[in-house]
């Protein structure tokens, strides 16, 4: 369970409006790590061939 997925239980359960926000900051920057994770290796998968 990730930071975001906590803030959103936190939220369903509560409906306290900061962990929504805190949610939607942390899963936007959990999304921007994949996409950078995702063009690194789609770069490393260039090099090799």
């Amino acid at each position: 369970m990730g930071v975001s997925d906590a803030l959103w239980s936190i939220f369903k359960n509560t409906g306290y409006i900061g962990a929504y926000l805190l949610y939607k900051d942390y899963k936007r920057l959990e999304n921007e790590d994949k996409e950078v994770e995702n063009g690194e290796n789609e770069r490393d998968e260039l090099m090799i061939e």
